[in-house]
């Protein structure tokens, strides 16, 4: 799972440089123009990856429980700071895919996800 999510945050970061660049681009009417208009596809896979990483994070969670309940006494506070970090990570796809639905053209994208 570690190895899965730090991947992700990887390719978050190349992804969130791909939009940022496509919002950067003019607006003149030029050919870079309509590069840009097509760019919020970056931003719908940039959901979907973001919505595959809550997966992630609730799958860190739930085996979190698991070594809380059932591992040595001395890791639980290791199995705490897991649910702590996981719970970030599902808050920040949350956050993600909330404040990006504006811009989804895609009617599957994961517009369901909330920022609750």
């Amino acid at each position: 799972m570690r190895a899965e999510l730090t991947a992700a945050i990887d390719e978050d970061v190349v992804a969130f440089n791909g939009v940022m660049g496509a919002y950067g681009l003019p607006r003149a009417r030029t050919r870079k123009r309509r590069a840009r208009r097509r760019d919020p596809g970056r931003v719908e896979a940039g959901d979907r990856r973001a919505a595959a990483r809550r997966q992630g994070c609730h799958e860190v969670i739930k085996l979190s429980a698991v070594v809380a309940e059932k591992g040595n006494v001395n890791v639980i506070s290791d199995a705490g700071v897991a649910v702590l970090a996981a719970n970030a990570g599902l808050r920040s796809a949350a956050l993600n895919v909330y404040i990006n639905t504006k811009s989804i053209k895609d009617a599957n994208s994961p517009k369901s996800v909330s920022a609750k």
